[in-house]
């Protein structure tokens, strides 16, 4: 109950009713501003759903498809061609999968005659199914005739729905800025209604190479798991804004006579090693991808607005990990400082390790 509210109501009424707790009025009036508290409670609530900041899922969803040309970009799953050796059939829907039992499905029938490559799907969507290379390599339910599968290649384009607050930065960016004739937010935001796109750099007058061109702009992605574009991906948004193939002819997006480029950032790769008191029943290789998991949670954060790999912050992340209780003699590819991200490159965790 409003205290403060039920103060105010019995103030209102004149000194001649008895307002003391247990009489008629102070009942009467405490019902009033319980009455009053939960409406001002939803009052509240509406209001707060005025700002799109405030609003989550469905209902953020709404708004901003209602506003904008926007939609939240869907789940998508990985892809990987897989070598397959042996004298068998395939069935769309088999199943293979990595020793950590990361399973990929054969997305049509296939007969294999001694050696073939087909390409597979993860089973399940996300960031989780972008295994490396030479780690599908397990039948889980034998295939006639399958004696071996290995992938040569890394999986590749699994991504997660769009979060809440990427997908509102996608809208408040083309609100606060003027998307229009093609100017530098219009081409950022072109690349990231593209699904996979997370974020987008523009370089105006540089063409492909990154050199002076006259007409050219060059817009530099990552994809939504911040990580280098993949050639597919990359090849998507080219498509989308300026295909190659009638460059500069205003056959995409951007407009007739301009000569619009896409390419990925360039993967800075971070090596990083340190000693580590282990919790009870940990092991060094739990550890270490547990520790790769928090530095990428990290990295996140830090390509959009930030030009520098804090050393600190690494072994915050260190930290973060539940196996881990405490570390020393931490270095980033050989140095104990912080690490500068040259322009057009995205900080990647190449390797971790525990000595």
């Amino acid at each position: 109950m409003s205290e403060e509210k039920l103060s105010e109501l019995l103030n209102g009424m004149s000194d001649k009713y008895d307002k003391r707790p247990g009489h008629l009025v102070y009942d009467f009036l405490s019902s009033v501003a319980k009455a009053i508290e939960e409406s001002n409670k939803k009052i509240d609530i509406v209001e707060k759903k005025l700002d799109v900041r405030e609003l989550k899922g469905d209902e953020l969803d709404l708004y901003i498809t209602q506003n904008s040309d926007k939609t939240r970009h869907a789940e998508t799953y990985a892809t990987v061609p897989v070598v397959l050796t042996g004298d068998c059939s395939i069935k769309k829907g088999d199943l293979i999968e990595t020793s950590s039992g990361i399973q990929f499905e054969f997305i049509e029938d296939v007969e294999i005659i001694t050696t073939g490559t087909v390409t597979v799907k993860a089973k399940l969507p996300g960031a989780g199914g972008n295994v490396r290379s030479n780690t599908i390599t397990q039948i889980p339910i034998t295939i006639q005739g399958l004696i071996s599968v290995n992938n040569t290649e890394d999986a590749k384009d699994g991504f997660e729905k769009e979060t809440d607050p990427h997908f509102l930065d996608r809208f408040l960016e083309s609100e606060q800025a003027e998307e229009t004739q093609g100017n530098k937010a219009q081409h950022k935001a072109w690349s990231k209604s593209v699904q996979g796109v997370g974020e987008a750099n523009v370089y105006p007058l540089q063409n492909q190479n990154g050199d002076a061109a006259d007409n050219s702009v060059l817009t530099v992605i990552v994809d939504s798991n911040i990580m280098p574009a993949s050639t597919d991906l990359v090849n998507t948004v080219q498509e989308i804004m300026n295909p190659l193939t009638e460059n500069g002819h205003g056959s995409g997006l951007a407009p007739l006579g301009c000569f619009a480029y896409i390419t990925s950032a360039a993967a800075l790769n971070l090596s990083i090693t340190f000693t580590a008191t282990l919790a009870p029943g940990a092991t060094k290789e739990v550890a270490a991808e547990s520790v790769k998991v928090k530095i990428k949670e990290y990295l996140k954060t830090v390509y959009k607005e930030k030009k520098i790999v804090s050393f600190a912050q690494i072994g915050a992340s260190i930290l973060s990990a539940d196996e881990v209780e405490d570390y020393s003699s931490l270095l980033i590819n050989g140095t104990s400082t912080n690490i500068n991200i040259p322009d057009k490159s995205v900080a990647v965790v190449d390797s971790v390790v525990i000595s």
